[in-house]
């Protein structure tokens, strides 16, 4: 039985190496979650990378992931709608390509994460 696919915290320290077959979901990228996460002016906020948009302001780092990740979700849903990609049909081919994988992130493992939402969505 093959085991479970997993997200992995990606990391700068010596000698560290992406396991071989991982797929990163990192930003740059189309696998990236536009939505960021930045303190600013002692709040933390939720910004889209793609127009610079606030989406909301925080007194906590891990509710504004949270709402990162909500909001991933909801971008997901709507693929179709963003010019960065193609259509829904290329959605479903990174779904496949992902199936089985595991995900690399910077984000720390109990955190929240929008790499949770790529392998809920490519395994279900």
């Amino acid at each position: 039985m093959k085991p479970k696919p997993k997200r992995i915290q990606r990391k700068r320290t010596k000698g560290w190496r992406m396991p071989e077959g991982a797929v990163s979901v990192t930003r740059p990228g189309k696998l990236g979650n536009p939505y960021t996460v930045k303190k600013d002016s002692g709040v933390w906020v939720v910004t889209d990378s793609r127009n610079d948009e606030t989406h909301g302001h925080h007194m906590f780092k891990p509710q504004a992931a949270a709402q990162a990740v909500r909001l991933f979700v909801v971008y997901l849903m709507n693929w179709h709608d963003d010019a960065r990609l193609n259509n829904s049909a290329e959605l479903a081919i990174i779904k496949n390509e992902l199936r089985g994988k595991d995900l690399v992130c910077w984000c720390g493992l109990s955190d929240t994460c929008h790499g949770d939402v790529w392998l809920h969505e490519a395994n279900k």
